[in-house]
């Protein structure tokens, strides 16, 4: 059974934790890379051809912002591959944004750990529920 491949595009390393933390509690194999700024995650997503199932994308990032990120992705013609937002925004203009430059989804940062993690597991199994099939996996 394979895994699913997770970008996760994050600068700050607590949240990269969290993030690892939240996703250890699905009941799937989970590959997890990380890109510690937009440029990175360019390079391996456009140079390198890295291609993972789903990407976490904070909006907040040195080097090339989430934003910049997303709309490269959308414009390059990969509409297939879910980008999910996991920001501390909660500004209406940053979710608005990112639903027109395509994000599947939008996963605000809380302070209180655990309701983090069901947020972002609420938005990440779909995604990996997905994957599975197009891997073959039964989804039980």
């Amino acid at each position: 059974m394979q895994p699913i491949e997770i970008l996760i595009v994050e600068d700050n390393p607590a949240d990269i934790y969290l993030a690892q933390r939240a996703l250890r509690e699905c009941t799937f194999p989970v590959n997890v890379s990380v890109a510690p700024d937009g440029a990175e995650a360019y390079r391996m997503l456009f140079e390198q051809r890295v291609h993972p199932d789903l990407i976490l994308l904070d909006l907040n990032l040195p080097k090339m912002g989430g934003h910049e990120l997303l709309t490269a992705i959308r414009t390059s013609g990969d509409r297939s591959t879910p980008v999910i937002i996991v920001s501390s925004s909660s500004h209406p203009a940053d979710i608005q944004r990112s639903a027109e430059n395509g994000a599947n989804g939008y996963v605000r940062k809380q302070i209180n750990l655990d309701e983090f993690s069901q947020d972002l597991l609420a938005a990440v199994r779909p995604w990996i529920a997905k994957a599975k099939r197009a891997n073959g996996a039964s989804t039980d």
